[in-house]
């Protein structure tokens, strides 16, 4: 038989602090711990009283609740497509052509070949010697020795990009398409096989001229002449076996070849 003295005692033991650990001790591995402690209730004989919240031990540690925030979706745009603009410089671009490689100031190239050189100042690519494609981009040829016979670092300038080009000669001369035409198709020079610089004319003047092969641009040829020049390049003054032909065009190097008298 249960004392009825001793049941509020009990019950009010089971209900507090005690009690709690009690179960708690005796659920351990088969249940999780309540989100909340239990509350006291004081025994005052026949009822009980307002259940206040308990103080749990000192002895006894809460865990700290850890919250992980969900990584938010990345953003798409139209279609479904990734939202990321892609960066220039981790999307560097192929250079082709002959003058598709790079060179810092001062590189003496070899003759025949010809290269960029972004970091070149006109300041410091000596002097202005002649000028080419009058209307619309304009080529302007820089020769940093002009005063030695020697084969020295001609500069180029009027390009897309804004870099100047180099190449190494003893004398640079612009020509204008016409004299090109004048000098391809007559004697003795048709005869002769065509070179990296004479296709890429050909093509350049049907499309622009809309004429055949081996015939001149003829009424058109002003619209070559704005923006397109041919550079001969001389390995040194007096005699020479060879000579390199380069052609530009709208601020692009077509083409370059060596030819042979």
């Amino acid at each position: 038989m249960v004392d009825p003295v001793a049941a509020p005692a009990e019950t009010a033991e089971r209900r507090g602090v005690l009690g709690w650990l009690r179960r708690a001790a005796e659920n351990e591995g088969t249940e999780s711990a309540p989100d909340e402690p239990p509350v006291v209730q004081a025994d005052t004989g026949d009822a009980p009283a307002a259940e206040e919240p308990a103080q749990l031990p000192q002895d006894v540690q809460v865990a700290s609740l850890e919250v992980t925030t969900p990584t938010p979706p990345k953003r798409r745009g139209l279609f479904g497509l990734r939202n990321t603009p892609a960066s220039p410089a981790a999307r560097p671009q192929t250079r082709k052509g002959p003058d598709a490689q790079d060179v810092a100031v001062g590189t003496v190239l070899p003759f025949g070949e010809i290269a960029r050189v972004c970091d070149a100042k006109a300041r410091n690519m000596g002097k202005i010697v002649a000028r080419a494609a009058r209307k619309g981009r304009g080529y302007v040829l820089y020769d940093s020795a002009p005063d030695s016979p020697d084969a020295r670092t001609f500069y180029v300038t009027g390009f897309a990009d804004n870099c100047p080009r180099q190449f190494t000669a003893s004398i640079a001369l612009f020509g204008e398409p016409v004299l090109h035409e004048q000098l391809r198709y007559g004697l003795p020079a048709r005869d002769f096989p065509y070179s990296a610089t004479d296709e890429a004319y050909e093509k350049l003047k049907a499309r622009v001229c809309n004429v055949g092969r081996t015939t001149p641009c003829g009424p058109r040829i002003s619209r070559l002449e704005n923006t397109t020049t041919f550079v001969s390049v001389y390995e040194n003054f007096g005699e020479n076996t060879r000579w390199n032909d380069i052609l530009q065009h709208d601020g692009e190097v077509l083409a370059a070849a060596l030819k042979t008298p």
